[in-house]
C-alpha cells in the first residue's frame, strides 16, 4: 500500500475507468472520494504530468497492470478487480491521492445509511511519449535563446506548453467531475502551488541576490525590483505591458525575469479556468457539450481579440503578453480533452494510419515553423498561433496512440528526460543565458550553447530531485504549520529585491532635446542662404533641394526597424498635430542587409516611396544583423557576408547610400538616424561596437542627420 500522505508519481499518464460499480458490487461510504485521476502536475509553464514512472514498488498484489489502449477513458470492462477484492482496497486507491479528493462542503452525500454506487476505478498508464514532447518544446526555447539564427522560431515552444497544458488540466478536471460529479478547487489550487511555487521562489531569490549584485548592470538593476515583484505575483506579463518596454528599453539588457511572463499566462489560466469549468458543468448538470460550448466562444474571441490588438508594422509586446490574447493556445489543448474523453481506443488499421499520418505531418508543421517564423511575422497575429495550437493539439493526439512514429519519436530515453527536468529548465535557463555571455566566456556560439545548457540542467536536476519532488511528494513541508513557509519565502525574496536595488545606479531619462529639434526642423526647414547652402552640400547628387523657397510637408515616410516601430506612435502623434500624415515601413527584425525575400528594404523601398508618395523619409537602422555571427547575408553576385566583418560594414555603407538615392528620387528629403548608445550586457553579442561602428558610416552619408542621444546606462 502506497503511502496516503505522499503524492504517488504518476506523471503524464492516461485515465482509464471501468463501469461504476463493475467487478465487485461492493458499496461505498456515504461521501465519494475520487483517485488521482491525472497526476500530471502541469507546471505553470509546462504543466508537470510526468515527473516520474508509476512506483512498482508500492504496488499491492491486487493492482491491475495499465491498460494497453490509447484513450484516457476506456469503459470496457478489460480490467475488472480481482475476485473477491473490497472496493476500499481498489487500485484506485491505491494510487489515491489525498489532495484531488473535493471537500465536505463540495462533495456529494447520500442520506444516511444510503449506499452509493462504487466510483469509477481509474487506472493510470504513464505516458512518456507527452514528456518527450514537453522535452522537445523546452528545447526550441533554449535554441531560440541561444540565438542560432535557423532557430527564429523556437519561442514557438512556449505556444506547445500552453496547448498541452489546457489540454492536461481540462481533462483532469473533468475527469474528476464525471467520478464525483463535483470538482476540489481547493485541492487543485493546493496541488498547483506545491508543484510551482518552491522552485519559482528559489529561482527568483537567485535572481535577486545572485544576479543583482553580480551580474545585472544599471539598467537591469534599476528595473530588478518591480520586475521581480512582478513575477512573485504571476503577472509579470501584464508588468511588461504596462511598462510598454520604452524606446530606452530597446537598448538594455533584457530582464532576468523577462520569460516569466509565460508562467504567469499559465498561474491566470490555473486561477480562472478552474472556476469556469466548475461552474458551467454545476449549471449544466454535468453536459460537456455546454461546457465545449462555452470554450468554442471563448477561443474565437480570444483570436479576434489579437487581430483586433494586431497593428502591422508596430509594436506587439501587448499582443503577444496579454492572456487575453493567448488564452486561445490553451482553450484548444481544452477542446482536445473535451473530444477525447469517453473515445474508444482506435483500433481499426485506417484510422490508426490517418492519426499516425497527421502526427508526422504536426511534428514536419511545427519544425518548419521553428526553423522560418519570426516574433515579428504578423501571420502569427492573424491567426497563425492559434493555428499553431492546433497543429499542437494534432501531436497530443497522436503521442497517446499506442504505436506509431510519433509516440516512437517522443518516447526516446534522452527527450523523455529532458521533459521531466523542463520546468526547471525553462525557469533556471534564461538568467543563467545572460549571465554567461559571450564577453564574459570568450567563446563561440556552440561552446557557448553547450555551457550553458549543461549548466541549467545541472541546476535543473539538482531542483527537480532536492526541491520539487521532495515537496511535491511530501517529504518537505509535511509539518502542520508548513504552509507558513511560503507566505515566509514570498516575502524574503520580495525583502532581498527590495534590499539588492535599494540604492540601484541612475539611469538618465530618455532625452528627445534633439529629436524634437529635428522634427521641428523638419516641419519648418529654413530658407536662410546659409542653411539651404549648406543643405545642398549634404545632400549632393542624392535629394533634390529646392532653391529659394521651403517645401510644404503634408507626408513623412518613417523606415526602419523594431526601433523605429516602437517610437513610430510618439512620431504619428507628434506630426498629427501639426496635420502631417505618417507611415511607417520596415519592420522589427529587418534591415539594410536582410537576405533577400526577407524584408530586404533595398528590394520595396522604391514600392514604399511610390505608395506613400513622401515629401520627408526618415530612415533608421540601428541593430538588425548583427547576432547570431552564423547568418549571411549573400551579395547579388552571390558572395556571402558574415555580419561584423569588414566586407559586411562596407556593404552596409553601399546599401545605405543606395536607400537614400532610391528614397530621394521621386524629390523627397532624406535624414537618416544616428542610432544611440547601446548597453546590451553582452545577451546581444558585440552589439556595442557594431553600433558605434555603424554611426561612424551614417555620419559620412550625404544626408542631415537625426542624432538622437539616449543614453541607457552610466
Amino acid at each position: 500500500m502506497t503511502d496516503p500522505d505522499r503524492e504517488p508519481e504518476t506523471d503524464s499518464s492516461i485515465v482509464t475507468t471501468a463501469p461504476d460499480g463493475e467487478g465487485d458490487g461492493a458499496t461505498r461510504p456515504a461521501t465519494v472520494t475520487t483517485a488521482t485521476l491525472f497526476d500530471q502536475d502541469d507546471w505553470a509553464h509546462v504543466p508537470d504530468p510526468l515527473d516520474a514512472d508509476p512506483p512498482a514498488a508500492d504496488a499491492g498484489p491486487d493492482d491491475d497492470p495499465a491498460p494497453a489502449g490509447p484513450t484516457l477513458f476506456d469503459q470496457d470492462a478489460a480490467h475488472p478487480a480481482p475476485a473477491g477484492a473490497a472496493a476500499d482496497a481498489s487500485p484506485a486507491d491505491e494510487l489515491e491521492d489525498p489532495t484531488l479528493q473535493p471537500q465536505a462542503d463540495l462533495a456529494h452525500t447520500a442520506p444516511a445509511g444510503a449506499t452509493v454506487a462504487a466510483a469509477p476505478k481509474v487506472h493510470l498508464r504513464y505516458e512518456p511519449a507527452l514528456d518527450g514532447l514537453r522535452g522537445l518544446a523546452v528545447l526550441g526555447v533554449l535554441f531560440f535563446h541561444g540565438q542560432f539564427a535557423w532557430a527564429r522560431g523556437g519561442f514557438l515552444g512556449v505556444s506547445t506548453f500552453f496547448t498541452l497544458s489546457g489540454f492536461l488540466i481540462t481533462t483532469l478536471l473533468v475527469t474528476e467531475h464525471q467520478g464525483n460529479g463535483t470538482i476540489s478547487l481547493r485541492n487543485f489550487w493546493t496541488r498547483r502551488f506545491r508543484r510551482l511555487m518552491p522552485a519559482s521562489i528559489v529561482a527568483l531569490a537567485g535572481i535577486s541576490i545572485l544576479f543583482g549584485f553580480f551580474v545585472a548592470d544599471a539598467a537591469q538593476l534599476n528595473e530588478l525590483r518591480g520586475d521581480v515583484i512582478a513575477a512573485l505575483a504571476y503577472v509579470a506579463n501584464w508588468h511588461f505591458i504596462a511598462a510598454d518596454q520604452s524606446y530606452a528599453d530597446l537598448f538594455t539588457a533584457p530582464s532576468p525575469v523577462q520569460h516569466f511572463w509565460s508562467l504567469a499566462i499559465e498561474e491566470q489560466f490555473y486561477v480562472v479556468f478552474p472556476l469556469l469549468v466548475f461552474g458551467v458543468l454545476r449549471v449544466a448538470r454535468g453536459a460537456r457539450r455546454a461546457l465545449f460550448a462555452v470554450l468554442v466562444a471563448l477561443t474565437a474571441a480570444s483570436v479576434a481579440w489579437m487581430l483586433h490588438l494586431y497593428e502591422p508594422g508596430l509594436d506587439t509586446a501587448r499582443v503577444y503578453y496579454s492572456t487575453f490574447t493567448r488564452a486561445a493556445e490553451l482553450l484548444i489543448g481544452a477542446l482536445l480533452a473535451l473530444v477525447l474523453l469517453g473515445r474508444e481506443p482506435l483500433r481499426r488499421a485506417g484510422p490508426v494510419l490517418a492519426v499516425g499520418a497527421a502526427g508526422v505531418l504536426g511534428f514536419g508543421i511545427t519544425i518548419w515553423c521553428w526553423l522560418n517564423l519570426d516574433q515579428s511575422d504578423g501571420v502569427l497575429y492573424q491567426g497563425g498561433l492559434a493555428l499553431y495550437a492546433c497543429v499542437t493539439a494534432v501531436l497530443i493526439w497522436s503521442a497517446l496512440q499506442v504505436a506509431g512514429p510519433i509516440p516512437e519519436i517522443f518516447s526516446k530515453s534522452g527527450i523523455v528526460a529532458l521533459g521531466k527536468i523542463s520546468y526547471g529548465v525553462y525557469l533556471y535557463h534564461w538568467p543563467i543565458f545572460l549571465w554567461l555571455t559571450p564577453e564574459r566566456t570568450g567563446l563561440a556560439l556552440w561552446p557557448l550553447f553547450v555551457l550553458r545548457v549543461a549548466v541549467t540542467i545541472g541546476v535543473s536536476l539538482v531542483s527537480y530531485h532536492y526541491l520539487e519532488q521532495p515537496v511535491r511528494q511530501r517529504v518537505l513541508l509535511v509539518k502542520p504549520r508548513s504552509w507558513l513557509v511560503a507566505p515566509a519565502a514570498v516575502t524574503a525574496v520580495a525583502m532581498a529585491v527590495i534590499l539588492v536595488t535599494l540604492n540601484p545606479p541612475a539611469v538618465p531619462d530618455l532625452d528627445f532635446t534633439e529629436a524634437t529639434e529635428a522634427i521641428e526642423a523638419i516641419e519648418a526647414p529654413s530658407t536662410s542662404p546659409e542653411a539651404l547652402a549648406e543643405q545642398a552640400q549634404d545632400l549632393e547628387d542624392a535629394v533634390p533641394v529646392a532653391a529659394t523657397t521651403a517645401p510644404t510637408v503634408n507626408k513623412v515616410l518613417l523606415v526602419g526597424d523594431s526601433v523605429m516601430g516602437q517610437a513610430y506612435p510618439f512620431f504619428r502623434d507628434r506630426f498629427a498635430e501639426r496635420g502631417i500624415v505618417t507611415g511607417y515601413a520596415g519592420g522589427p527584425g529587418t534591415g539594410p542587409l536582410n537576405p533577400q525575400g526577407e524584408g530586404d528594404w533595398l528590394s520595396q523601398i522604391d514600392r514604399w516611396v511610390s505608395d506613400f508618395d513622401p515629401d520627408v523619409v526618415v530612415i533608421e537602422a540601428c541593430c538588425d544583423y548583427t547576432y547570431p555571427p552564423d547568418e549571411l547575408y549573400e551579395l547579388p553576385d552571390g558572395t556571402e557576408v558574415l555580419p561584423n566583418t569588414d566586407l559586411a560594414y562596407q556593404t552596409w555603407e553601399q546599401v545605405s547610400r543606395e536607400m537614400i538615392r532610391r528614397a530621394g528620387a521621386g524629390g523627397a528629403r532624406v535624414f537618416w538616424v544616428i542610432s544611440p548608445p547601446v548597453s546590451t550586457n553582452g545577451y546581444y553579442g558585440p552589439m556595442e561596437d557594431h553600433v558605434a561602428r555603424l554611426n561612424e558610416i551614417y555620419r559620412g552619408l550625404p544626408v542631415p542627420k537625426i542624432d538622437w542621444a539616449t543614453p541607457s546606462s552610466l
